[in-house]
């Protein structure tokens, strides 16, 4: 009776024959291997896939996260600006009635100080009415006298003004009657010349302006 040897060779057993491992015992395992190969592959391609798919969704999830986002967004904008509508028209109408309120005691009190400041411009101006009715007498009694100066002065002034016109007049004209004389020999009719041109008819209009003024 030959002895049966058995070998352990990555946790399997295998018996042993003249020829080595026994073959059937190696297919066997062989196919057994193969087989997990196969289910590894395939777990490892389905976890590839699943990886896809989840990044897939996941890719998804976010864009549909997004839109949801937005719409939430918009609708609370929506909704935010309709609210902040209505409380700006409710402001705007507040404002708008306290205007008018205000407008109103403004215009009020404009028109109390107007009708004030016209009374007082009306007493002042009576006031100033009879103030100058009242000072009119003594008004033209200084014009006249006024008058009667600037009359007196301006003929003062032409009475000098003619008599001097007068004297440098006739200096300038002693030298050609002096030769007039020394050529006609008349020094008697020189002298009666000088004598005329000296003493000249002033003129009195400052005594008679003066009466007519206060005529």
């Amino acid at each position: 009776m030959s002895k049966v040897t058995v070998k352990k060779l990555w946790g399997e057993t295998f018996h042993v024959v003249p020829e080595g491992l026994d073959e059937d015992e190696v297919v066997k395992y062989v196919n057994i291997l193969k087989v997990d190969i196969d289910r590894q592959a395939a777990l490892q391609k389905l976890a590839e896939q699943t990886v896809v798919e989840a990044d897939k969704l996941a890719e998804s999830i976010k864009e549909q996260a997004r839109k949801d986002a937005e719409e939430e967004a918009a609708r609370i904008k929506a909704s935010a600006d309709k609210e902040a509508g209505q409380r700006i028209k409710r402001l705007l109408t507040k404002a708008e009635r306290t205007a008018e309120e205000n407008a109103s005691t403004v215009v009020a009190k404009a028109e109390q100080e107007a009708e004030e400041v016209i009374a007082a411009a009306t007493r002042r101006a009576e006031e100033i009415t009879g103030s100058a009715q009242a000072s009119v007498p003594s008004i033209l009694a200084e014009a006249k006298l006024e008058a009667e100066y600037i009359v007196r002065k301006f003929t003062t002034q032409f009475v000098e003004e003619l008599r001097t016109v007068v004297t440098e007049t006739t200096a300038s004209m002693v030298p050609s009657l002096n030769q007039m004389v020394k050529d006609s020999s008349g020094q008697g009719a020189l002298e009666e010349a000088q004598e005329s041109s000296a003493q000249p008819d002033a003129p009195q209009p400052a005594k008679s302006r003066s009466r007519a003024a206060r005529k």
